[in-house]
């Protein structure tokens, strides 16, 4: 095929599909579309392997709750909120103090839950699957999002969230060009 110069009518299918929510209808509060999006089977893994981890790190590890990690979680959405420098500033007693995060979780207890979390089993196989610790979780939220979500025709992706290792290249191509010798 060769350019011509002349304009000519591409076809192009036109996109008709429904968008949004495909199970949205018994959907009524904020904690239910988070939990369609977010399902339980992921804090059972949570819970599970956080505790499996901790049992062989911590001593007088106390086990774990659903509950508990829900609590977490909504600390952490908070937290992303309201934004402090530094992450013990949400227990402390003067005005930074933030009293929704203290009727939540003890500061022991958040500091004791984010250290040992694992969304998988403790294992010391060589992997080459970078993903491994957490594929279980991602495979759970594709499928979740796939059967719970329809996407639009245009879809934006946030650049800072996709790595791009040209500049790294160029870097070390100038740092080890023959113009630096």
């Amino acid at each position: 095929m060769k350019w011509d110069g002349i304009p000519r009518n591409v076809g192009f299918q036109v996109f008709s599909n429904d968008v949004g929510p495909k199970n949205g209808d018994n959907v009524e509060t904020e904690l239910d579309a988070f939990s369609l999006m977010f399902p339980h089977s992921i804090i059972d893994i949570m819970v599970q392997d956080t505790n499996s981890f901790a049992m062989t790190s911590e001593i007088g590890w106390n086990d774990v709750t659903t509950h508990e990690i829900w609590l977490y979680i909504g600390c952490l959405l908070f937290m992303g909120l309201v934004r402090l420098n530094e992450l013990d500033s949400f227990w402390s007693l003067d005005i930074m103090g933030q009293a929704f995060i203290k009727s939540l979780l003890r500061k022991k207890r958040f500091h004791e839950i984010h250290k040992n979390l694992h969304f998988s089993s403790t294992g010391t196989e060589v992997n080459p699957d970078k993903l491994s610790k957490i594929r279980k979780v991602v495979e759970i939220l594709q499928n979740t999002f796939q059967s719970n979500w329809a996407p639009s025709q245009f879809i934006t992706i946030d650049e800072t969230m996709v790595p791009f290792k040209v500049w790294k290249f160029f870097f070390l191509f100038l740092l080890f060009s023959e113009f630096n010798n």
